[in-house]
Formats: C-alpha cells, structure tokens, sequence
C-alpha cells in the first residue's frame, strides 16, 4: 500500500527566499533569469557553481558551458558558441528593447577579426518553433572582434560599420548593449555601444534603416572564436549581468528547459518502471527526486529516488495501485535558482490503464532520429493522432552530429555531456509521448558514437585503431565501458528487469528482456553486442565500413563462417524459452530488435559501397534505375547466415512477428531459410528523418511478385544469398516538398494493430508529410498490409493432425512436439476451442494442451495425417 502524505509539489518543502513580481515589460536578466517574471531583480553567483546554467537556456552544445565564481563561462575558445534564451523573444508589437551583458575574453589568443563576442538577435529556425530556433537558428550578429571592430551583420549583409576600439578592453571587461526602437512604419533604430564596466561610453554604433522583422525572435549571447592553428585548448569568455528590457519582450513561461525533462515508463506483469531524465544539477540543488500518483482528485507519494551522476536519471519501481485507469503522475524536484531561491519543477503524465479489454493493441514503432526536421512537431501530432497503446523506438534515438558541434569522445565527464544533449533533443521533441505512453527504447549504433557496431561480446576497440571505420571494422566498443553503460542506462533502464543480467566483457550491461503488456509477449533483443566483426572472419572480402570492397570476392557465396555469432548463445536461448512461454495470458508474440534479419538494398553496380547513397538521385514517381544490384552490407543482420537462420527457426515456433528499424528504408517481408516463405514477418520501419536513403531498385524480377508494384516484390536472394519475400518497400521519391532532406528521403513511422479477436497483424507505413488530422493520410505505396498471426510460421504443411476439440476452455494453449527427436515443433494460444495443427512431416507427436497458468493435458502418439478428432475437457 501506498503511503498517503502530504504533496511536495502542492506545497514545496522550501518557501521561496525571493517573491517575484510579474513586470508589465520590464525584466532583468543576470545570468540564469530564474526570475524571469521579477520586475527587477540582481543576482547573486558567488555560491553557485553548475553544469546546467538553468531552465530558461539552452546552451550551445551543453559541456562548454557553466556556472562558475559568479559567471556563466563559456570553457572553450571554438566557434557559435551561444547561450540562448528560451522563456523570451522579441515580439512583433510596435516599441522598444534592450539587451546588454558584461563580458570577459579568458584566452589570449592573437587578436583576429574571425574571434568575437556579442549577441545574436532575431533567431530563427527552419521549422517555426523556438526549440528549433534555440539550437539552429540563424540571426543577425551584433559583436566586437579582438581585434577591436564592431559589428552588425546578418545572412545578406556581412559587416555594417567600421568602428574600432582598443582590444584590450575585451580582456579587462566591458558592457555590450543593443537597443532597438521602431521608429516609421517596418523600420527601426539599432543603437549598439561598448562601455566600460564602470559607465563609461567606449563606441556606439547608430543604424536607423532596419527592418523591424529582422530582429523578432529569440536572442542569445555569443563566444565565437576559431581555433588556433596548434589546436591547443583555451577558454573562451565570461559573461555575467544579463540584462534586458522593453516592450516588445515577451515573455513564455512553458519554455523552461528542465531540471525535470521527460519520462519513460514501462508496465509488466502491474509492475510500473518509471526512469526520469534530468539535466545536470549542483551541489546546492535537492539529493533526490520525488514520485506521485493522482486519484481522486488527490495526490500520493510513491516514493524518492536518488539521481544516478551520470545518467542525470531518478528511477521508481512500483506495483501499479490503480492498474484500471489512466492515472496521471508527477515527479517533483527542488533546486536553486540564481537567486538563491528555492523552486520546485514538476513533469506531469499519465501512466495508461494496461488494455486488456481492448480488442485492438496499438504500436507506434519509429527508428533513426536525424534532427533535421527537429522538433519533429508533425511527427508527434500524427503519433497522438493514432492514440497508440505502445511506443518503440528501436535506435538510433540519436546520431553523432545531432545539434552540431561534431562529437566529443574525451574526457568522460564532457563525454557524458555531449551524449547528454544529443539525448535531451530527443526527450524535447518526443517527451510528449513519452510522458503519457509506455515506451520501449533500444539504442544502436549511432546512439552510442558508433557508425557501425559489431560488438564482438563487448570487448574494447584498440586506442591504435582510432575512432573511425578501421577501428569499428574489427568489432567492439570504442567508447568506455563506464560511458557505454551510461547511455544503456539513461534509455533502457525502465524495460523490465534484464531476464539474464550477467554483463558482458567490461562489465558492460544488458537489457534484453521480456515485456507482458496487454496481452501481448513482447522479446526486446539486442542485436549488436554479440555480432561477429566480418573482418575478423573474412580477410579475403576487402572489408571497409562494413562493405567487402574486394570486387572479385562474392558475399552471396563466400561470406557464411560456422563460428562467427550474430545474437550470442545466451540471447539464442532466451528466444527458445521466450518462445515456449505463453503464459500470463499471452496471446500474441512480438519480436522488437534493432534491425531485420536480412538485407532489403540496392545500389547501382558500380559503387563497391554505400558511401554514394546520399549522392544518388531521387527518382521522380514512375523512374526507376536501370542497373541496380542487391547489396551486402554487413550491418544488417543477413550476416553471419547461420545465427540468422537459427534466429528465425526459432521465432517462428511462436508465430512471432518482428518490428525493427535502422535500415532507413521502409519495408514489409517475410523470412526465409531453406524456402522462400517459410519463415514470419518482419516490419522495418521507416526513419523519422532519413540521413542515409536506401533504396530497393532490383534490375531483376522476384518470384511471384505482386502484381500492382512487380518490380520491387516478390521472392529475393539478398547479397548474403539469404531467401527473402519483399511484399512492400518504401522507396525515396521527390515529392515536390521541402526541405528536400527531409521529405525526399522516405522519412516516415509505423503503425502495428495488433487484434485479440482475429489475430490479425495490420502494418501502416506513414510518410512524414502527411497531415492526418484532415483524415485523408496516404501511406506508402503498398500498404496498410494484413496478415494473420499464423502466417508468421509460412512453411507449407506436409500433413495435419487430428482437430482438436476443447470443452470448459477458451483459448487454449496447444504445443506440438515431434516423438521422433523430442523437438517442440511449435507452440501457440489458439483463438476459440478447435485448432488442427498444421506438422512438417509424417511423423508421430505428442501434444500439451491447456492453460500454462493452471492446468496442461498431454496427448501422446498423434499420427499425422489421421482425421480422428481429439476431445479434450477441463
């Protein structure tokens, strides 16, 4: 039982040391703002040092900024460094603002009109929405250079004004102020000064003919400087006493960026597992962060949990107490503003009633999370639109150049940090449905620096080899374990329990597990971690980047090797029990990994690897290419074949369905090992924003193609020589849309109903352009596709046994075993009472009949091929 105790969040167990009183237009600014809604308020540093400056900014990227001795300092001397103002902008109303800010150059690097310090003024993104804005937003830039020149310039005018003044007034410290009055109609004045610290007017800068749109939107403040030639490490500069004023100041208190950011949850077997992201708080900020339920109309403590330092994650493990209805939740956290005040930030969500009464279980399944688009807004619209019961995002969440700034590897603190922001993107667009759907998360490859990832077991990856393809080539981890198993945690650790939690080599983690929602058995793999390098085993193919370069050397032919590992024995052996395990009511099982298990590409004959895929031109509909071949690329799991093959055999025991992502190229197909067809399904879905768009433009036709898109249908030999059937496949098409990176490239979503009554399995593959809220969304040509649950075990029967006819059962359980080696041929929850098993051979089976949760009846030495029924009753 939960204890009831008074809320946190209704009453903070702080008062507030400052009261803050909401200014008509007049805010004052030093350096966090906390109290953005102060009509004037000066703070005090002196005792606050942190990471994270505080929830009205974003900083661009995160690890080089922080709070220290009374500044906010910009650590490093690198370019479009900027510290960006969320919860304000300047509007479009007619009248007056000012912005200024002390600052302080820490380095002294050679004076250059390439290095400067200012602001920038009238942000904008691409996509309308100030978190787009905060980190990609482009606007006019107001500095001062070390070598002493001002400046006002934007996108169409480079430099406005020649004024110099002495350079070392940058070391010792100055004021920068920029005020702008709209004067006429779309015009206005633009006033830029330099003070010294004291009051003392150094330069000002006069402009009257700007436009007046030119400086709405957000506004930053800027440490730019290029690195020096000898690329040592210098700071870059120090800012304190942020100030701004005026009219045209608004002001949005929803745009506050954390302590508290987003959640993830997931509900097995009544047990919620709640993580709970944050950003990196200080010394002075509250220990631990506190969990609540609401019913009727009342809150109820959970319980605490401490923050994990790496991660920046609190984790809450409970039994659901209100498991039958949508019940909001809300952490709450007290930490210093930069004040000194004491504030409490709540996240608010809803832990869904499992839907077991639902006849139709709904997946949205989404993969590869390029920012461009960021922050996806049509994207998380179009997911609620589906009302879905289930979130996976099966990897990729991230990739190494997300938000720019490239990648930093070292150290670990910074390391951590940089994983952190890319990350923070993530919950910042999708946090809306994280918050209010459980949610499945698997990282790949890119999500932890790797651009391809054969994990060998978890060895480490030689310093020699470096970071790049060489070094991925021979397998392993090239970041640190400690930072490896930083980010399995901060995405994995609210999956259910790992069902074999011994870590691998480095003492990295797992998380492959079990998860029993709403009927459904869900098997959540990973695929990378085991996966043989190909190098390692096939030095004759050439290999570079995955891709065997040597022309003469055939993968459909020359690349199967008996002992090279895809999944990993342990891993092979949860999938054996997974797949004979029906209990808990089960009545479907879903597979949920990375990738699929073959190869769906082409590329034109004479690429030797993928490194033209973004060069290739766009078909416009109709076009197709006249010389393309399939691929072997040996980041798929088409490769090694055996571990594949073994994968497959076994999953189709229990008729079990795949959902994965990863090959940025949308596809439906079913497995085959020693036919075509004899194995199940396989969902790939599209990438929410495409970075690398394949393409499936075979120059040969399939077996049995569908007669509405033969070219691209049918049965396949994949460059691993692996049997494939392709029903549907999401080709990259100019659409007439831009930007062009986003809309061209096949970016999109899944959709998977999952229906108790049919067992049917519906597949919906969604462009990312579609405005569904008119309710006239297209998908992809080729679907929505239906199978039925017993299509995932394709292989034609050579015979039947008996029917069976159950009396006193609904839905039973039946598991057919081969007499003859002992072998469960397959097991599966039957819909109503009679069921004839399909068998592979003339053989004699035993078969084990009933409720795994109570009672199993065994009937023994059934003939295929007898029509003799079977009449059981319980």
């Amino acid at each position: 039982m939960l204890k009831r105790i008074k809320s946190m969040c209704a009453e903070s167990k702080y008062k507030n040391l400052i009261a803050g009183v909401l200014g008509s237009f007049f805010l004052w600014f030093s350096i966090s703002c906390s109290d953005a809604d102060s009509e004037q308020l000066k703070a005090d540093f002196s005792v606050i040092n942190r990471e994270w400056v505080g929830p009205e900014y974003w900083a661009n990227p995160l690890q080089d900024w922080e709070i220290k001795n009374g500044s906010i300092v910009c650590n490093v001397a690198k370019p479009n460094r900027d510290l960006h103002l969320l919860t304000h902008e300047v509007s479009d109303e007619p009248g007056y603002f000012m912005t200024s800010v002390q600052a302080k150059v820490l380095n002294s690097l050679p004076p250059s009109d390439d290095n400067w310090v200012g602001f920038k003024i009238g942000k904008k993104g691409k996509f309308n929405d100030y978190r787009d804005d905060a980190i990609y937003g482009k606007g006019i830039e107001i500095g001062v250079t070390t070598k002493g020149l001002m400046f006002v310039r934007n996108n169409e005018t480079k430099v406005l004004g020649t004024q110099n003044i002495d350079a070392g007034w940058l070391q010792r410290g100055l004021v920068l102020s920029v005020s702008i009055s709209d004067h006429v109609e779309s015009q206005a004045e633009l006033v830029f000064s330099l003070t010294q610290t004291s009051g003392d007017t150094i330069r000002t800068l006069r402009f009257d003919d700007w436009q007046t749109t030119k400086f709405n939107g957000s506004f930053s403040i800027v440490s730019h400087f290029q690195p020096p030639e000898d690329k040592s490490e210098h700071q870059g500069t120090a800012f304190l006493n942020w100030y701004s004023e005026g009219s045209k100041l608004k002001y949005f208190t929803e745009r506050k960026f954390g302590p508290l950011l987003f959640a993830q949850y997931t509900e097995h077997q009544k047990e919620v597992k709640m993580s709970i992201q944050m950003t990196p708080v200080g010394e002075f900020d509250d220990k631990e962060v506190s969990l609540e339920l609401k019913n009727n109309q009342e809150w109820t403590k959970v319980s605490a949990s401490a923050i994990d330092p790496m991660t920046r994650t609190a984790h809450f493990r409970f039994t659901n107490p209100f498991p039958i209805e949508d019940t909001p939740f809300r952490a709450c956290y007290s930490y210093v503003d930069m004040n000194m005040g004491i504030r409490t930030d709540t996240l608010i969500g809803t832990i869904r009633a499992e839907p077991l009464q639902k006849d139709e279980l709904v997946v949205a399944a989404l993969s590869c999370n390029r920012d461009l688009g960021f922050p996806a807004n049509d994207l998380v619209s179009a997911i609620k639109y589906h009302k879905p019961d289930l979130l996976f995002f099966g990897g990729d969440q991230l990739y190494e150049s997300t938000g720019g700034f490239g990648t930093q590897r070292t150290p670990l603190n910074k390391a951590t940090l940089d994983y952190l922001r890319k990350w923070y993107q993530f919950g910042w667009a999708y946090g809306e449905l994280t918050n209010n759907y459980p949610t499945v998360t698997i990282p790949d490859d890119h999500d932890v620096f790797h651009g391809n990832l054969w994990g060998e077991g978890g060895h480490s990856v030689a310093d020699s080899l470096g970071q790049g393809a060489k070094a991925q080539d021979y397998g392993g981890f090239k970041m640190p374990a400690t930072w490896v198993n930083m980010v399995q945690k901060s995405q994995t650790w609210h999956l259910p329990d790992p069902v074999d939690p011994e870590p691998v080599q480095q003492g990295i983690g797992v998380y492959f597990t079990e998860l029993k929602y709403a009927g459904i058995s869900f098997a959540i793999l990973e695929d990378r971690k085991w996966k043989s390098a190909p190098k390692n085993f096939l030095p004759e193919a050439g290999i570079y980047n995955g891709w065997p370069e040597n022309q003469s050397w055939s993968a459909q032919t020359q690349s199967k090797v008996e002992n090279a590992t895809l999944l990993g024995e342990r891993q092979h052996r949860f999938l054996e029990d997974w797949t004979a395990d029906w209990s808990g009511d089960a009545w479907m099982k879903v597979l949920l990994s990375q990738t699929i298990f073959h190869n769906i590409g082409t590329l034109p004959r004479s690429a030797i690897n993928d490194n033209v895929v973004p060069k290739l031109k766009i078909m416009k509909p109709g076009e197709y290419p006249s010389d393309d071949r399939p691929v072997s690329d040996f980041d798929t799991n088409g490769w090694p074949q055996q571990g594949r093959d073994r994968a497959i055999r076994t999953l189709r025991k229990a008729f079990a369905f795949h959902i994965a992502g990863d090959q940025h190229l949308g596809s439906t197909s079913q497995y085959g090992v020693d036919g075509y067809d004899d194995g199940g399904y396989a969902f790939c879905v599209p990438a929410i924003s495409n970075i690398w768009p394949r393409r499936w433009f075979p120059s040969e036709p399939g077996m049995n193609p569908s007669p509405e898109f033969p070219k691209v249908t049918g049965g396949f030999l994949d460059g691993f020589g692996n049997k494939m059937t392709v029903n549907a496949v999401a080709n990259p098409f100019s659409t007439g849309r831009k930007p062009i990176e986003l809309y061209d490239r096949a970016a999109g979503y899944g959709i998977v109903r999952l229906n108790k009554e049919t067992r049917d399995i519906v597949m919906e593959c969604w462009p990312r352009f579609q405005d569904l809220s008119t309710g006239e969304g297209v998908q992809y040509p080729g679907w929505p596709i239906k199978i039925n649950q017993l299509d995932n075990y394709g292989k034609k029967a050579v015979a039947y046994l008996p029917e069976i006819e159950i009396e006193g059962m609904e839905n039973a359980v039946i598991e057919v075993i081969n007499e003859a080696d002992g072998e469960r041929v397959y097991s599966v929850r039957v819909k109503g009472k009679s069921f004839r098993p399909k068998v592979f051979d003339k053989g004699v089976y035993t078969l084990r009949i009933g409720n795994p949760d109570g009672e199993m009846k065994i009937v023994k030495n059934i003939k295929a091929g007898s029509n003799e029924k079977i009449n059981l009753s319980f």
